[in-house]
């Protein structure tokens, strides 16, 4: 028994952090505890009971009960089946400690279990959101009969690594063996369509969804907006968000960033307003979006109310990606002392991806001043990165200050700082082609 239960001896110490930064299961608590109650006061139990508190506990994130009563399991001389197993392995998912995810995988290898094809899914889930997918493929192959949820688990961990080609491989794969998709796979397999930016593939996939009659699923709708609407088709994505008999968060957020990117940035605002009637309380993506929105519209008073309601009216803390949008927003208007004052005094540490935003509105408006300010910070920061140093270089040329772009160049080739081609992708006739651009430095300068 003491073998059995080594993958469990030490719990993270991430997964108390977890639990006490969420601020939730309070009330999970509560119910789980007249659970066990009940539990032990059970004269016999087996292992489907022991695997149901655990299960109980794990849906309501109680990770640290939930392992401590695998040890318990194991210690009354019970040992942990494949339930067991792929029931706390997203434990070590979601804390990404790949570390104890191999030793539970290693146990059940020792004990013959991980064949299995509910094993294998959790497996393949597990080094998938560890960003391990070559560790997922490997599980894959070894399965002897995979199902349907086996495929797509394969799938789904390809396309959130950014192995969308190796999603739909397994796609056509899985047609092939005549197994028919679930809704959860075009959920998953329309992100790709949208980060890919291939309509002709959305639109076949959306064709299958209709013709397998899984329209009516808003999980597959929110994601066809979002595809839609990434894929630059924004009345196509409205007309399905407005025939949805019921919108989640999802279908709201997905369309309101659709007209954040690509306009009209006024429908979005409205789009919001109304979602904050009809559904009560946006999330931190939802306010992510209508940020965008007024930043691409360079509607400063606007971002600068949402961001306060934020906190105001609905408790959510600002995320770095907030930030950056109330900054660009400021930037794009042309308040660029606005802007540096805003990122100095955030709550979070500024990255070099919020100064860049500053330091890009610096070279828009030819601010050569506030640009070295931003400058600094970034080299900083990312001492390596050749974007800012060109950028840097260009301001300063176009100031005429040819001697201070001669030293950023100085510095670059000091550094061994190249700049990267830049690459770009265009569907023509259903295929997509690569297109490599290549600047020549004097371009760079001139420009």
């Amino acid at each position: 028994m003491a073998e059995a239960a080594q993958p469990f001896e030490e719990m993270p110490k991430r997964v108390s952090l977890y639990q006490s930064t969420t601020g939730g299961f309070v009330g999970a608590s509560a119910s789980m505890d007249s659970v066990r109650k009940l539990f032990d006061e059970m004269t016999e139990r087996d292992v489907v009971s022991w695997n149901t508190v655990i299960g109980g506990n794990v849906e309501n994130g109680l990770y640290e009960e939930a392992l401590s009563m695998v040890k318990e399991m194991t210690g009354a001389g019970l040992r942990p089946d494949s339930f067991t197993l792929s029931t706390v392995l997203p434990i070590f998912a979601e804390v990404v400690d790949v570390k104890k995810g191999k030793e539970i995988h290693c146990y059940s290898v020792r004990n013959g279990l991980d064949r299995e094809v509910f094993m294998g899914s959790s497996l393949i889930d597990m080094y998938a959101k560890c960003t391990m997918v070559e560790y997922s493929y490997r599980v894959m192959s070894l399965l002897a009969n995979p199902d349907a949820v086996s495929w797509n688990s394969i799938i789904a961990a390809s396309v959130q690594n950014g192995r969308f080609d190796e999603g739909f491989r397994f796609f056509r794969e899985m047609l092939g063996l005549k197994l028919k998709p679930m809704a959860v796979t075009f959920s998953c397999l329309m992100p790709a369509c949208a980060h890919l930016t291939s309509l002709h593939l959305g639109k076949q996939l959306h064709g299958y969804i209709i013709r397998g009659g899984f329209d009516g699923n808003v999980f597959v709708e929110s994601a066809l907006v979002d595809m839609y609407a990434k894929c630059g088709n924004i009345c196509v994505a409205r007309r399905i968000f407005d025939a949805m008999p019921s919108l989640d968060m999802v279908s709201w957020t997905a369309m309101i960033m659709g007209y954040a990117l690509h306009g009209p940035a006024h429908e979005a605002l409205r789009l919001f307003r109304r979602m904050e009637m009809e559904n009560g309380k946006p999330n931190y993506v939802a306010f992510l979006a209508v940020l965008t929105a007024c930043s691409h519209a360079k509607l400063v008073d606007d971002a600068k109310n949402f961001f306060n309601s934020m906190t105001r009216d609905y408790g959510i803390t600002p995320c770095l990606e907030h930030y950056a949008a109330v900054a660009d927003a400021l930037g794009r208007a042309g308040k660029l002392e606005e802007a540096y004052e805003f990122i100095s005094k955030m709550h979070i540490k500024p990255t070099a991806v919020v100064w860049s935003i500053l330091l890009g509105a610096c070279s828009v408006h030819k601010n050569a001043k506030l640009a070295e300010k931003a400058a600094k910070k970034i080299f900083e920061l990312e001492p390596m990165d050749a974007g800012p140093h060109l950028i840097m270089s260009n301001i300063y040329s176009a100031a005429g200050k040819w001697k201070d772009a001669a030293e950023i160049r100085t510095i670059m080739r000091r550094k061994g700082l190249k700049k990267q081609p830049a690459c770009s992708w265009i569907e023509i006739k259903n295929k997509v082609h690569g297109l490599l651009l290549m600047i020549h430095p004097i371009l760079v300068i001139l420009r």
